[in-house]
């Protein structure tokens, strides 16, 4: 009974592989951020981005970018960006309107090196731009 089991899942794996189905998700990575540990995608790939991150519950919502410069010759210190929001828990600095539950948020501009190593970029509080730095590295 085993060996069938086997048998059928080996099956299953090739048909789903011929058919086109999308292996799993890529694993996400530890990153030491200015504000605390952060989950990114172990590859960088274009589109929504949620995440989290230590300080006060860190969520950010907002998309990851990747430069379409076509020859990397021509942009060799663009890598990935994020852009979006980011939201906290806590009172210090509230906005007059919730983003996700809370009133503790603001925009989020995050730029990484071409090798997706590190990142520097700016956050501001509510949406008024007055923006602070956060910056971080991949946790080796």
């Amino acid at each position: 009974m085993k060996k069938l089991l086997a048998v059928a899942f080996a099956l299953f794996l090739d048909a789903a592989f011929f058919i086109g189905l999308s292996p799993p998700a890529s694993a996400d990575q530890v990153w030491n951020t200015s504000s605390g540990a952060m989950s990114l995608p172990d590859q960088p790939e274009p589109g929504p981005l949620r995440t989290t991150y230590a300080n006060s519950n860190g969520l950010i919502i907002g998309e990851m970018l990747i430069p379409k410069c076509g020859d990397p010759s021509r942009c060799p210190d663009q890598g990935p960006q994020i852009r979006g929001r980011w939201v906290e828990d806590g009172t210090a600095h509230a906005c007059s309107s919730a983003v996700e539950g809370r009133y503790r948020w603001g925009n989020i501009e995050l730029q990484f090196n071409v090798e997706y190593t590190i990142f520097s970029g700016q956050r501001d509080n509510c949406g008024q731009g007055n923006f602070w730095g956060w910056s971080g590295s991949l946790a080796s």
